[in-house]
């Protein structure tokens, strides 16, 4: 019986594969699961970000019949962005394969196209992790690369703006202060816009520090007791972190766990404080591959692809993803961050 020519079926073309991929299982990834980033297309490799400035002023008074105060046009900037280029191979070996199943069988298309599924599960996986790392980049307003230290872009150096800083000290006679500075700080920077609430995604030792922080305690374990309820309206995504989490002065507290090697996404001390229902400030843009058969066509966040290697000696796999993850105004978001105590010897700490 002849060999079924199965790697040119459609199973295994540019649309089966990135199908493949697209229904595969994916890690838990909390940002992209609680939809705080906006969901855009491009038919560009290019996204450009227009920002108008809009001020309100004071006016003087003036004697009828005079001019006085003359309003200016309203000054407008476009940033461009190239959105991210981010590779991905694996090479699947004839070797690899031998034992799974007898030469010229009838179910070969079956078992290897399940085969080769697996490894594109793994190699999504990869990519979920990557989008989650840029989507906290983002967050921070600093998106790095996977190395840790190379930066991809500097929202605050691009938009020329500066980080908004609070310090959370272990001796503070209440906590409920530096939640009310961040709260008005968020919205003099939002300025009439209106948002629904807060989301502060923490690292560990913040998170453990407000916890068991004296005037915290009470509300703690009011919320314990089953005020997380009321976020199950938001869907299961929010439900579940209201309850690995808790709620206070608007604000819903998050431990963020997310650690790939030994790096981070949110340090330990670090907490990011987040607007909610305010449109716009976080966006994901996925752009087109760079193949001939998705040219000016609308992006998506995963492409698969395979060739036969030389000699057939297996098949090469390729994915890729092309997603710009964004904040358009990161000064909105406050980053605080747990210094300790002002006195080391207080016995707060």
């Amino acid at each position: 019986m002849a060999s079924i020519d199965i790697f040119n079926s459609t199973a295994f073309s540019l649309t089966g594969l990135s199908a493949a991929i697209e229904t595969a299982p994916y890690k838990p990834r909390l940002l992209g699961e609680l939809g705080l980033f906006d969901q855009k297309s491009s038919r560009t490799t290019t996204v450009y970000v227009e920002k108008r400035h809009n001020r309100l002023s004071i006016l003087n008074t003036a004697n009828r019949g005079t001019v006085k105060d003359v309003r200016s046009t309203v000054p407008r900037d476009a940033f461009p962005f190239k959105v991210p280029h981010v590779p991905y191979f694996q090479n699947i070996l004839a070797d690899d394969i031998q034992n799974m199943r007898a030469f010229g069988s009838e179910t070969e298309l079956e078992m290897m196209g399940k085969y080769v599924n697996e490894q594109l599960i793994g190699m999504k996986g990869d990519h979920d992790v990557t989008h989650e790392w840029h989507r906290v980049g983002a967050l921070k307003g600093i998106v790095y690369d996977g190395d840790g230290t190379s930066v991809i872009y500097n929202f605050f150096t691009q938009f020329g703006l500066t980080q908004t800083v609070v310090n959370f000290y272990a001796n503070n006679a209440s906590f409920a202060t530096t939640c009310t500075n961040i709260i008005r700080t968020i919205a003099d920077k939002l300025g009439d816009e209106s948002f629904d609430g807060i989301i502060a995604l923490c690292g560990n030792t913040y998170f453990d520090q407000v916890v068991k922080h004296p005037s915290m305690v009470a509300a703690y374990d009011r919320w314990r007791d089953g005020e997380f309820r009321r976020y199950s309206h938001l869907g299961p995504s929010w439900y579940s972190a209201a309850t690995n989490g808790f709620e206070y002065q608007n604000i819903l507290f998050v431990n963020y766990r997310g650690n790939i090697g030994g790096l981070s996404f949110i340090p330990d001390t670090e907490a990011y404080f987040v607007p909610r229902g305010v449109p716009g400030i976080l966006t994901e843009t996925a752009a087109p591959a760079d193949f001939m058969e998705t040219v000016n066509t609308m992006g998506q966040k995963f492409y698969a692809k395979q060739r036969i290697i030389a000699f057939d000696k297996g098949v090469e796999l390729h994915t890729q993803s092309n997603v710009l993850a964004m904040c358009s105004r990161p000064d909105v978001i406050v980053k605080s961050v747990f210094a300790g105590c002002t006195d080391p010897s207080s016995s707060s700490c």
